[in-house]
């Protein structure tokens, strides 16, 4: 569940270990792609592969029986929004393990885009973040809504409900 692996032309290896016979002199490509929440680290193989290579995607002559692996790592950043659901303030904490370019959007139910309150385009250092939010200053309404927390290599979506009394 961590990433996929693309095989030449075939888009996601379902089954693995999975085998196909090649010929040689004709190079294939594997490419890895992470899933939310995960980090490609490399590829490693016994004897084609020296050492490990970070490059997501690899092309090699293969000329002998040879296992090749993708290694992923899980990336701990932490996200959470409370209380939900709310009335008044609304407050989001967030934890980077890496300096990273962290995103923060609410949505509408409908998927409109209510408000950006961090934009991708500033960096921030590793370290634990709280922000408080006053949903009136965003004419957020009683109702469902969607807040959306990107870097990256890591993406979590929350459903908040702002329930006035």
């Amino acid at each position: 569940g961590a990433g996929n692996i693309k095989l030449n032309t075939i888009n996601k290896i379902d089954s693995l270990p999975w085998t196909g016979v090649y010929f040689d002199g004709v190079p294939i490509t594997m490419t890895a792609t992470p899933n939310a929440g995960y980090k490609f680290l490399h590829w490693s193989s016994p004897t084609l592969l020296a050492t490990p290579s970070q490059n997501t995607s690899v092309s090699l002559n293969v000329t002998q029986n040879e296992t090749f692996t993708a290694y992923f790592a899980e990336t701990f950043n932490n996200f959470s929004v409370y209380p939900n659901p709310f009335s008044d303030n609304l407050t989001i904490k967030y934890e980077l393990k890496d300096e990273a370019q962290p995103s923060l959007k609410i949505y509408s139910v409908t998927g409109q885009l209510v408000t950006e309150i961090l934009s991708s385009e500033k960096f921030q250092q590793a370290g634990t973040y709280t922000i408080q939010i006053n949903p009136d200053k965003y004419s957020l309404r009683s109702g469902f809504y969607f807040i959306e927390f990107r870097t990256s290599d890591f993406y979590k979506m929350e459903k908040i409900v702002r329930a006035r009394e």
